[in-house]
């Protein structure tokens, strides 16, 4: 019986992360729809405080992909299938947005294999939060999932790009600082 719980915990600690991604997926997705903290910043648009938040998700997916490699959609996908049960609207924002950038961030990591972690965590989100952050605001608005409310605006798309690039480069810094640099090699 010791035996089981112990291989347990490994198998799970085997992948943390993964499991952090597909909480912070329905965590963030079910903070928007439930309690969205919008600012109003005036011409009929609104700013999400959750905006800022969701920068240690895309850092999450990274480490995700080292942990389950190509299977990264996984905790992706069951993610957005528990957000359909709060808002399909959202869930269908989210696969969209989500889809264009993970498919781009997983293409970057990957091509830059041979790169250090923190470098890739680092341009890998260069490249996908604008297009995550453009495109998920966008299908919000269009599916109208605050229904009157707009939250397709450039400080949305910047705040949301910056909080995960700042994140992204926090957690670079940290990795270098603590020396895994070659612990974290795929």
């Amino acid at each position: 019986m010791e035996t089981d719980i112990r291989s347990m915990f490994a198998g799970v600690a085997r992948v943390k992360y993964s499991i952090l991604y597909f909480v912070g997926v329905v965590l963030v997705m079910g903070l928007f729809n439930r309690a969205p903290l919008l600012v109003d910043i005036g011409n009929g648009s609104s700013f999400s405080l959750w905006a800022l938040a969701v920068g240690f998700w895309f850092v999450l997916r990274d480490f995700s992909q080292r942990e389950l490699r190509h299977f990264v959609f996984i905790p992706m996908g069951l993610g957005i299938i528990v957000t359909s049960f709060m808002s399909q609207a959202t869930a269908i924002a989210t696969t969209i947005s989500s889809s264009a950038s993970e498919l781009t961030d997983w293409a970057v990591y990957t091509f830059l294999r041979d790169w250090s972690f923190e470098r890739r965590i680092l341009i890998s989100s260069l490249v996908s939060c604008p297009i995550d952050s453009f495109v998920f605001f966008a299908a919000f608005d269009f599916f109208h999932v605050i229904p009157g409310v707009s939250v397709f605006n450039w400080l949305s798309i910047l705040a949301a790009s910056v909080s995960k690039l700042a994140a992204a480069l926090l957690v670079a810094r940290l990795y270098r600082a603590r020396g895994l640099q070659q612990a974290a090699r795929v």
